[in-house]
């Protein structure tokens, strides 16, 4: 019998481009943010587990959340905007929804809640 190794094909850079690409919408302003404090793009984030339900189906596929991020860095809103199978979603938002992201602040130096971030993760099997 064939072992199945199941790989998450997504690293932390990629994360962080997904999450801050340009065709994201922000805010009206966009271009007039920055990080309050310079940070990185996201504070902290866990990558989401392959879902053993998803292994048990041979599922394999790209899924995309999209989410708010509020002023103090916390992500609200979370859904599922494409997905292979539902058995990818629950292990998204959990993931996601586990992100904290450093405040951004307007030209005025004053912290702004960011709309419509979202991060997409590619899931693949790979037989061993």
């Amino acid at each position: 019998m064939q072992a199945v190794n199941a790989t998450l094909l997504a690293s932390s850079l990629i994360l962080i481009v997904s999450a801050c690409a340009p065709e994201r919408k922000v805010a009206a302003n966009a271009e007039d943010l920055s990080y309050c404090d310079g940070g990185n793009p996201i504070i902290e984030f866990f990558p989401p587990p392959y879902p053993e339900e998803c292994i048990a189906k041979a599922v394999e596929g790209r899924v995309t959340a999209e989410y708010d991020v509020t002023r103090k860095g916390r992500v609200k809103n979370a859904t599922i905007t494409e997905s292979p199978d539902d058995c990818f979603n629950d292990s998204l938002i959990d993931a996601v929804q586990s992100r904290r992201y450093p405040p951004m602040c307007n030209a005025a130096g004053e912290p702004v809640a960011r709309s419509g971030v979202s991060v997409s993760i590619t899931y693949r099997l790979d037989a061993e």
